[in-house]
């Protein structure tokens, strides 16, 4: 597939352009404060889900701020929709952001222009998942994703991607809010069904964090590796003995 890409800084004509046709940048009041002092300033037109800021990625973003998951490392988000996790963790000390969705990528870069004088160099990609991808800082160490595992069709394109990303050594953090809180107590989420299929696949999969800001609709943060016997597999389909 041809992927589209886009490195930051962009002329003030551009954003002039852009400020004609897209819908005015705001503060989410779900985005944390950045580190260094104020907010993030988005366009969210709430046409499609994913022109939406959702809970899980507050969340997510709250949760790297915290633990300094991605200082001076290069990441990639999946699944980007708004960019607000991925503009946040360039302004969260990241030494380089890619934020790639499969449509509508031009919201993510008009957001990310917005708030350039906060971030390191971000890139704006298109990416299918399962489609070849190769990273514009050539390397990920994390992987970001909020709201990617409800739809369980997409599971195995996802676990697809995550396997070409991991398979270095990153991390993938994935943030998904549980709507119904019943299929937590019964263990019947979408996201047990994403881990489930992860561990078949061998992946390394964890409960980093439960936001429980929400308590009848949490937020929980899954950490997934791939795990070395898979990374020593996938070596040696790429190198055969």
């Amino acid at each position: 597939i041809m992927m589209l890409a886009f490195l930051l800084p962009m002329s003030a004509a551009a954003l002039g352009g852009f400020a004609r046709t897209a819908p005015p940048f705001a503060t989410s009041s779900i985005v944390p404060e950045l580190a260094g002092g104020g907010h993030l300033q988005l366009a969210v037109p709430g046409t499609r889900v994913g022109d939406r800021v959702w809970p899980a990625a507050g969340s997510l973003c709250a949760y790297v701020e915290r633990h300094a998951a991605v200082a001076g490392k290069n990441v990639l988000e999946l699944g980007c929709g708004t960019g607000a996790v991925g503009i946040f963790a360039a302004a969260s000390g990241a030494a380089h952001v890619e934020m790639t969705d499969g449509a509508n990528v031009e919201l993510a870069r008009r957001n990310a222009l917005v708030n350039r004088r906060h971030t390191c160099d971000v890139a704006v990609n298109e990416y299918w998942w399962g489609d070849f991808f190769e990273p514009a800082a050539g390397c990920v160490d994390v992987v970001l994703g909020s709201d990617v595992t409800y739809d369980s069709d997409a599971h195995e394109p996802l676990l697809d991607a995550l396997e070409e990303l991991l398979a270095g050594g990153a991390t993938a953090l994935l943030a998904h809010q549980h709507r119904r809180l019943q299929s937590v107590l019964d263990r019947e989420s979408s996201l047990y069904r994403f881990a489930a299929a992860a561990k078949s696949r061998g992946f390394d999969v964890a409960s980093a964090h439960v936001d429980m800001s929400d308590a009848l609709a949490p937020v929980e943060i899954l950490e997934v590796k791939l795990s070395p016997d898979a990374q020593l597999a996938g070596l040696l389909d790429a190198f055969p003995l």
